[in-house]
């Protein structure tokens, strides 16, 4: 079979995955059952995953309002990795306007997706491919912000996401609950998986990866895909914006969250199994360890507060936001 002919094929898949996601009730009602079952598993203890459950006989009573968790999921699934040139994902995904979904329904939340980001145009296209069907069917409203670092400075994962939650913020006409910190080569498989937030307590949603064995890097690991409410984001300062280079930056914001005083769970760690797009490994920063030792003691002076960057460009594309930066050193 042609390359060709598989890609004609991937693109006929989805735009009926899409059609029949929206108007086959029967299938909607096996997957409530589905869903349903296994969010009611006794083996669950979770008190976030129980107060999640009680929350849906509150939206429920709600006019118009999408059900708690949502119906029409698909659970786990194999990643597609098939690279879709980026005019045939904005057909495939017309949901998407202006880098913003808003479901038919009223939403649980309404959710901010930052994705720092430089130099992974192929990596990219592969997340929309991914992440946009499994989000859409899990019934949130959600928009979409890609950060792009465009100076020559080690990557900043943590100035990146600041940059990216400030700009969500100033688009006070969506009035965002929860944000995301989304790494581009970070997929989630199962749309059980969901993206949410509480005020109490911060959520990790990548707890199985695929490079581990599906298994946890480390205990306390806090990166890859992770979800905090916006008061959460703005008590906590934000990150440290002095992480130029690849690690710590997340064991940070954990340290963050936890001295505002927050904890991180994982209520549905079951459904959490994330995969890979493959790339080049960056090198660890050498200095990380010193620059976490010295930001753990400024945490409230520097980040969110502190953030100081040039926006060269801004354009709001179908699918996401574009924020092209140019970020400015610190030193600690």
């Amino acid at each position: 079979m042609s390359v060709v002919t598989v890609y004609i094929m991937n693109v006929y898949f989805y735009k009926n995955v899409l059609k029949f996601n929206r108007f086959d009730k029967t299938f909607q009602v096996l997957g409530n059952n589905a869903i349903q079952s296994a969010y009611q598993n006794p083996e669950h203890e979770d008190i976030e995953l129980k107060e999640l459950l009680k929350d849906q006989i509150t939206i429920s009573e709600k006019a118009n309002s999408c059900k708690w968790p949502p119906v029409g999921l698909y659970g786990r699934e194999v990643l597609n990795k098939t690279v879709i040139p980026y005019d045939d994902l904005t057909r495939i995904y017309s949901f998407m306007n202006k880098g913003h979904h808003i479901p038919s329904c009223r939403p649980y939340q309404k959710v901010a997706i930052i994705v720092p980001y430089r130099k992974r145009e192929q990596q990219l296209k592969i997340f929309f491919n991914n992440v946009l069907p499994r989000i859409y069917r899990q019934k949130q409203e959600f928009g979409i912000y890609l950060v792009e670092q465009a100076d020559a400075h080690p990557f900043n994962r943590g100035m990146l996401s600041n940059i990216g939650y400030e700009h969500a913020m100033q688009d006070d006409m969506y009035s965002y609950d929860c944000i995301v910190i989304h790494d581009v080569d970070m997929l989630p498989e199962d749309d059980r998986n969901l993206y949410f937030c509480n005020d109490t307590m911060a959520y990790h949603l990548a707890g199985k990866m695929e490079r581990k064995n599906y298994s946890m890097i480390y205990p306390g690991f806090f990166g890859g895909i992770s979800s905090v409410s916006t008061k959460q984001y703005k008590k906590c300062n934000g990150f440290s914006n002095a992480f130029f280079g690849w690690g710590a930056e997340d064991d940070d914001f954990k340290r963050r969250l936890n001295n505002a005083g927050f904890h991180i769970s994982r209520p549905l760690e079951k459904f959490s199994h994330c995969g890979d797009v493959e790339h080049i490994k960056a090198e660890p920063a050498k200095q990380r360890f010193k620059v976490y030792r010295k930001v753990g003691r400024t945490w409230k002076y520097e980040g969110l507060n502190s953030l100081q960057y040039q926006l060269i460009q801004k354009e709001r594309k179908q699918l996401y936001v574009w924020i092209y930066v140019r970020t400015k050193y610190v030193i600690v």
